[in-house]
């Protein structure tokens, strides 16, 4: 099982004009591989925002692998 940080962003634009990705929240999960991670911290955002979709506030999820769990010897 691995462990994974999964970041929401926004993008947001200042004053100026310019874009900055702002992070709404990040997550940490366990899953086998990012495909399942990023689908169960979608899951796990909807619940901590209590909204419907998690595009309701962010537009991107951002995956990263924080650590590769240890194996059992065989």
């Amino acid at each position: 099982m691995l462990q994974f940080r999964v970041r929401f962003l926004k993008c947001v634009p200042d004053a100026t004009g310019h874009d900055h990705r702002i992070c709404q929240r990040s997550v940490d999960v366990k899953a086998v591989d990012e495909q399942t991670a990023r689908r169960e911290a979608k899951r796990l955002f909807c619940s901590l925002e209590r909204i419907g979709h998690w595009s309701f506030r962010a537009d991107a999820a951002e995956v990263e692998v924080l650590q590769i769990g240890k194996r059992r010897a065989a």
